[in-house]
């Protein structure tokens, strides 16, 4: 599993070797200026196109779960103590008391004060080789996670690969994108012929850790999805629905998306992970019918103002992430619910309305609310009436406050 034209690190190698070599057996001893300029030229093409085009997941053979796990490890094991990588493992705190109702649930026998105790390093070990996948599974939604090759990039790799490339030694970065791709394709090829993932960390299958054959899931693994409007939902009851999906605001820009309180004819209350990532469309309205917004909904977004619905309650954690052309929050009075870090990443953000009827807002794993974090959303005001929860937490987190 390599990224699009990027030369694997072994090929850059073997070619500083062999110009080692002709630069000794032309008695010159050590590597020539030229040889030199030339592996500097090599690397620097390499490193470059990290940051360039897309990436691949493709289907390989899952017969050495061990072999497969082990090489992973020897390639990305010493970001655990390199300086360069501080930032990518600090990711790993936030979120934490979701990751670890997650944890607990998906691995046998597994607490959520084992979470707790992990260092940064090991949740990342867990979070990226097996518990993000596993969700997929554990939630009933195989087709949104894993129906298709793309599917699986836009729910599950692609925050992945950003937050790896993003990491300032780039050179470091290639070794462990291609490590994290690799075992991508090797989980995603398991879960197309077994219907889930494998937790390499306890060498066992994920049926395995949480009951069944598999058999038994498979007819509920699919969700039952309809596409209409533009959106592709997810039926929760008789009468209503969540968007998992949107077709506009893609392939062609658009200032405005609405999206309509019913669709065939299922009132629409929720948002689902990842319904709208990477969407261009300016400006994105939710109805008031809908009560909740998911993790990573609105995650690598183009909009410039997102409109909530009165009867919003509750953003999970990381609701809104990265999307960096964002100005402006209001979240709606009886609103209720704040997960830890709901709206992050967004630096063009300068003002965020949070009502007093909040009284819950979630927990990095130091056990401290975070509604978001100064150097996330470095120009943001919170505005919210004196006395609040959200202004006791605002405060706590070193971020500016006004009262309205």
């Amino acid at each position: 599993m390599v990224l699009v034209l990027l030369c694997s690190l072994t090929a850059c190698t073997t070619k500083t070797e062999e110009s080692t070599e002709n630069a000794n057996e032309s008695g010159s001893g050590t590597v020539t200026e030229e040889t030199e300029n030339q592996e500097n030229s090599e690397e620097t093409e390499g490193v470059a196109d990290i940051t360039e085009g897309d990436y691949e997941i493709k289907i390989v053979s899952t017969d050495d779960p061990e072999s497969a796990y082990q090489t992973f490890l020897d390639a990305v094991s010493f970001i655990e103590n390199d300086s360069d990588w501080e930032v990518f493992i600090d990711g790993y705190r936030i979120n934490s008391d979701q990751r670890a109702e997650r944890y607990a649930c998906l691995v046998e026998g597994a607490a959520e004060e084992d979470w707790d105790s992990m260092s940064y390093y090991e949740r990342f070990l867990y979070q990226e080789t097996y518990l993000e996948f596993a969700w997929g599974i554990y939630v009933e939604r195989y087709d949104y996670y894993f129906g298709s090759i793309e599917n699986f990039k836009e729910a599950i790799a692609d925050s992945v690969v950003s937050a790896i490339k993003s990491v300032e030694n780039q050179e470091e970065a290639a070794q462990v994108l291609n490590a994290y791709l690799d075992l991508a394709s090797w989980q995603y090829s398991y879960i197309q012929e077994y219907g889930a993932p494998y937790n390499f960390i306890n060498n066992r299958s994920y049926y395995e850790e949480v009951g069944g054959s598999g058999e038994e899931e498979s007819e509920e693994a699919v969700p039952e999805t309809s596409e209409a409007d533009g959106f592709t939902i997810a039926q929760l009851s008789n009468d209503s629905c969540e968007i998992v999906g949107c077709i506009l605001g893609y392939s062609e820009a658009i200032d405005s998306l609405i999206v309509p309180d019913t669709i065939n004819g299922l009132t629409v209350i929720g948002i689902g992970s990842g319904a709208f990532v990477n969407n261009i469309a300016k400006e994105i309205t939710l109805p008031d019918t809908v009560e909740y917004i998911s993790e990573k909904a609105f995650y690598m977004c183009d909009m410039e103002t997102l409109n909530l619905g009165s009867g919003l309650k509750k953003i999970e954690e990381s609701g809104i992430l990265s999307c960096n052309e964002l100005t402006s929050l209001t979240f709606p009075d009886g609103m209720e619910s704040m997960g830890a870090c709901s709206f992050s990443g967004a630096g063009a953000l300068v003002e965020v309305y949070i009502p007093a009827s909040v009284t819950d807002i979630g927990q990095d794993s130091s056990g401290k609310a975070v509604i978001t974090y100064p150097a996330s959303c470095p120009n943001v005001v919170i505005v919210t009436p004196s006395g609040s929860l959200a202004e006791e937490v605002a405060l706590e987190n070193k971020l500016t406050v006004q009262n309205p």
